[in-house]
């Protein structure tokens, strides 16, 4: 029995979102468990059956994480991070795209590919010699040590991407404004940069989320209270003979907020710069 086009493209359509909300389903899943496992008890944690739904619902975890650990500090430490790595990634990878995409010098149209070549070594096999170099410099254990390594991580593929959003904007656009009197400078400035603000919010948007939820590098450059963010001060609820769960949970859930409404508010930015490169040659 040979079906239509109509039948056919009904069937399509059926596998399409049922494929689609079964992906969605299995993601919630530890969403879903994480947030409902920082309403327990403790000892409601390990119930066997679990509890998908807490039986004895309680903000009893998110009070511990509050009163007992030094929170708001910890969040500010990791918003300074993220706000000042974000500021150095969008303006050093905007110049560095720039640069590619509209100068010609020796080995220009290898630019791109060798910068993110620099990324084809894992970053964790780094950790000696830079965590050796953080020291003779002395800025093991700083802030400023963070950004530096968390904006140099950041900016490969963050100018791959401007570099293919500026080559989609055509020269002419800056000839015009030169003849009117710019200098690349002021074209850049006055006309680049406006058209491009799709783009430097995904750059922004990826960066600070990826800051964010930065682990590694804080716990092998920092020590100590003063320098904790916000993802080692979770850590902590790990300790040497007991898991506290619970406020693992509790800290997870607040720890994923920031970024959850930043990407509520300015997914569409973020989608219309991912986009946006690709519509190159159309």
């Amino acid at each position: 029995m040979r079906l239509s086009m109509r039948t056919k493209n009904k069937i399509k359509g059926i596998l399409v979102y049922t494929t689609i909300i079964v992906i969605i389903f299995v993601h919630l899943i530890p969403i879903y468990w994480t947030a409902s496992t920082a309403f327990k008890y403790l000892e409601d944690v390990y119930n066997m059956p679990p509890e998908w739904i807490p039986k004895r619902p309680t903000l009893d975890a998110y009070v511990r994480v509050f009163v007992s650990r030094p929170l708001f500090h910890w969040v500010w430490n990791t918003m300074v991070l993220s706000g000042a790595v974000t500021f150095l990634t969008v303006v050093v990878s905007a110049l560095a795209a720039y640069s590619i995409s509209r100068f010609r010098f020796p080995g220009s149209q290898y630019a791109s590919l060798m910068i993110i070549a620099t990324r084809f070594i894992p970053p964790m096999a780094t950790t000696v010699p830079i965590f050796l170099m953080y020291q003779a410099l002395g800025i093991y254990n700083t802030m400023i040590g963070l950004v530096l390594i968390l904006t140099f991580l950041q900016l490969p593929f963050r100018i791959w991407l401007l570099n293919a959003f500026f080559e989609s904007i055509p020269w002419d656009l800056e000839e015009m404004g030169m003849i009117d009197g710019c200098t690349r400078v002021g074209a850049f400035f006055r006309i680049i940069i406006p058209i491009s603000l799709p783009a430097f919010s995904a750059v922004g948007i990826l960066t600070f989320i990826g800051t964010w939820n930065s682990f590694y590098w804080p716990l092998v450059l920092t020590q100590g209270a003063e320098n904790k963010v916000l993802s080692l001060g979770i850590y902590d609820f790990i300790g040497d003979t007991m898991i506290f769960t619970n406020e693992l949970c509790a800290g997870g859930i607040i720890m994923s907020i920031p970024s959850f409404l930043f990407v509520i508010f300015a997914s569409k930015y973020m989608i219309r710069g991912l986009t946006a490169g690709a519509l190159k040659g159309l």
